[in-house]
C-alpha cells in the first residue's frame, strides 16, 4: 500500500492483506456457505462483532480489549463452553490452526449443527 504497487488477488492472498480470494465463478458457493452460517447467530452476537470491527478500524489495541471483555464475559456461558470444547476438538489451538483455520471453523460449525 505504501509504495502505490498493484496486487493480483492471489499476490493479495500471499501477503495476508486480504485473508482469502473467491474466484469469481465460486463466489456464489461462498457466499451461500457463509450466509447459512451468519444467518443462525443471534443478533447480539452480530451486534458484539460490529462493535469490535467498528473500535479496532479506529484504535486496533481498544478493539483488541473490547474483544477481550466480551470473550471473558460470555466464557462461562455453556453455549460458549460447547463451542469452544468443540473448536479444540476439531484442531483449534494446535498446527491445524495454523494451517487450516477455515476447516477448523467448517468442522465445528458442522458437528454444533449435527
Amino acid at each position: 500500500m505504501l509504495t502505490g504497487a498493484d496486487f493480483s488477488p492471489q499476490q493479495a492472498e500471499t501477503l495476508n492483506i486480504i485473508t482469502r480470494h473467491v474466484p469469481k465463478a465460486e463466489m456464489e458457493g461462498f457466499l451461500s456457505q457463509l450466509l447459512g452460517i451468519l444467518s443462525k447467530w443471534e443478533l447480539e452476537d452480530i451486534g458484539m462483532y460490529k462493535n469490535i470491527v467498528a473500535i479496532s478500524i479506529k484504535d486496533e489495541e481498544a478493539g483488541a480489549e473490547l474483544e477481550l471483555r466480551y470473550f471473558l464475559s460470555r466464557a462461562k456461558d455453556e453455549k460458549t463452553q460447547t463451542i469452544i470444547t468443540t473448536f479444540l476438538k476439531h484442531g483449534g489451538q494446535t498446527e491445524r490452526e495454523a494451517e487450516d483455520m477455515q476447516g477448523i471453523f467448517f468442522d465445528t460449525v458442522k458437528e454444533l449443527e449435527g
